[in-house]
């Protein structure tokens, strides 16, 4: 691989003291022309981005580009070559969209095949396409079509399997249109070109839509959305004879969008905030969220003809808003990194994962509706307690059982294991689903450094105005089990920060936290996550609950170790110390299982 340059031009140094500046690999001396970055997608934990050198001639050599993945960890990973055309002055460049860890491209001038990357097994390929057929996007494993007929919505994989997901605008074909769809983390969007409408359909709920309420937009022909998260679609209307441009932030539960004066470049949502870049001589990001709409204290470049936001997503330890800004007047997109734009423990997957369970436990049958709380860590208690009551109710046995008819198709990401795991122990006994006694004692630890990193054993500095703390106040559990217990004890701590070693109470590791959590339900387990994998039965994905510790292996110095483990709350979601910089959080379980282990 060729070495790095610098990542931004000479313009734009005087201001590296406001921001923080991304780096990509090694750099060569200033005066040396800087390679060109195409930022091609983003989600929460990777950036793919394309490489090319640029001769002294000044333009870019699109032929002899290297495809990179930039991960939330800082490693960036060389995906090499053969990755197609993504020149913007070409007819028809490769667009590219990137889910869980799915990576996929397509470009209209090759309308038969797909190009994916998978980034968990670090396997690629070329897929082609059914006949008529159109590609819509990644989806976690595969990547979204839509068939010849304009209207049935289909999910592919690299393995030949295909997923119906139905008609969800069939009144396009009446109309002889066509939809488009917008892949997210959790489900896609469908939008109706010639009836101005869209649904939301989630990857595990087939066929069940949700009719989203674009506001005065509905049926608008100059409507554009750009991206999905967990809670929203970005959107903005660019109305006709020099009308002001509107932002909306449509969420993805039906309610009513928010909408915000603006300028005609693409929103981008952000979990569960909105963004843009209006041109300007110094353009400011603009973030909204609720009736607010905050401009940047920090510029984004002091360089001209910035001509938008290329990209949004959020990255790193401690959660800085990674920007892709497109310049006009130089063959560099700028990567700015700002932090402080988003709160501190920024709530958009507390409240994805609170909608995910609430939908799952209602979807079950383990509640008849979803609970009304304000507060997503009170719907998550609420939303496992009761899919582990109804697993308990049709089989008390309390022995290892499939499932899936309570919890629902196992998730795409429980799916990957590591090839070759760390033995363990033939253990037969589990305690987690038994009624709840007393707990045990459990001193906790301040952990390594923390004084020093912390400044004193001292419960984060977080407070967001909608009401969700450090140290959630849950309700109590009427005649609870052990995990639910364990269960309300870890999502009581979301907040804490994260210190190596520490265990309790005020700041933990992935290990110190579920140590705490059991430990409060009764059951001890040692503060070590290679222990952890031996104190418990190992069960296989389709027989996962609520509280089942999820454990991570990697390999060192030859031997394959367990190094994280997080405990399971449903539909691909978990909570867990994550790292130096976080806080105790929820977020989707990653790559790299070792396997499922119940205490």
């Amino acid at each position: 691989m060729r070495p790095r340059k610098p990542l931004i031009a000479a313009a734009v140094a005087a201001a590296l003291t406001m921001f923080w500046l991304v780096g990509l690999g090694t750099s060569k001396a200033s005066a040396a022309q800087p390679d060109h970055l195409v930022v091609l997608a983003g989600s929460p934990h990777f950036v793919a981005y394309a490489d090319f050198p640029v001769p002294h001639a000044g333009k870019p050599d699109y032929a002899h580009g290297e495809l990179h993945v930039f991960s939330d960890k800082g490693r960036d990973r060389d995906l090499g070559p053969g990755f197609g055309n993504v020149d913007p002055a070409t007819p028809a460049p490769y667009r590219f969209s990137l889910v869980d860890t799915s990576l996929t491209g397509y470009s209209s001038a090759d309308p038969t095949h797909v190009k994916w990357w998978d980034l968990a097994s670090n396997t690629k390929g070329v897929a082609t396409l059914p006949s008529g057929a159109s590609w819509q996007g990644s989806a976690p494993g595969g990547w979204v079509i839509v068939a010849a007929d304009h209207e049935t919505v289909a999910v592919e994989t690299s393995d030949g399997t295909t997923t119906s997901y139905g008609t969800p605008i069939p009144a396009e074909a009446a109309a002889l249109g066509s939809i488009a769809t917008h892949s997210g983390p959790s489900g896609f969007v469908a939008f109706g070109a010639t009836t101005g409408s869209a649904m939301y359909e989630r990857w595990d709920s087939i066929g069940q839509t949700t009719s989203l309420d674009l506001g005065s937009s509905a049926g608008s022909s100059t409507l554009s959305c750009n991206n999905v998260t967990g809670a929203l679609v970005g959107c903005v209307d660019v109305p006709a004879a020099g009308g002001r441009a509107v932002h909306l932030a449509v969420p993805l539960d039906g309610s009513a969008p928010r909408s915000y004066p603006g300028c005609s470049v693409p929103s981008v949502a952000v979990q569960s905030k909105l963004a843009w870049v209006c041109p300007a001589p110094h353009a400011t990001p603009r973030f909204a969220a609720g009736s607010h709409v905050r401009k940047s204290s920090v510029l984004t470049t002091d360089a001209t003809g910035v001509s938008g936001l290329g990209g949004f997503v959020t990255l790193g330890p401690r959660q800085r808003a990674l920007i892709a800004v497109r310049n006009s007047h130089s063959v560099v997109d700028v990567l700015v990194a700002i932090p402080s734009l988003i709160i501190k423990l920024d709530d958009g997957d507390l409240r994805a994962a609170a909608n995910d369970l609430a939908a799952l436990a209602v979807s079950s049958g383990a509640l008849e509706t979803a609970p009304s709380d304000k507060f997503p860590a009170q719907v998550i208690q609420t939303s496992t307690v009761a899919l582990l009551r109804a697993a308990l109710a049709r089989d008390p046995s309390r022995q290892p059982r499939r499932t899936t008819s309570i919890m629902g198709r196992v998730p795409h990401n429980l799916r990957h294991h590591v090839r070759h795991r760390p033995g363990h122990r033939h253990i037969t006994r589990t305690r987690a689903l038994r009624p709840f006694r007393h707990a045990v004692p459990d001193p906790g630890s301040p952990g390594i450094g923390v004084h020093a990193v912390h400044g004193g054993s001292t419960a984060a500095p977080f407070r967001a105005p909608d009401g969700v703390y450090v140290q959630p106040k849950l309700a109590a559990i009427s005649e609870p089990t052990i995990g639910m217990v364990a269960l309300r004890t870890a999502l009581g701590r979301i907040g804490q920060p994260y210190v190596w070693a520490g265990g309790g109470p005020i700041t933990f590791d992935c290990s110190g936290l579920t140590q705490w959590a059991y430990a409060h339900a009764g059951i001890h387990l040692v503060h070590y996550t290679g222990s952890q994998w031996n104190q418990g039965r190992l069960i296989k994905p389709r027989q996962i609950l609520p509280g089942d510790l999820i454990l991570f292996s990697s390999w060192s110095g030859g031997r394959q170790l367990i190094h994280h483990v997080g405990m399971y709350l449903g539909a691909g979601w978990m909570v867990n110390a994550p790292y130096t910089g976080q806080y105790v959080n929820v977020v989707k379980v990653p790559s790299g299982i070792a396997g499922v282990v119940r205490p």
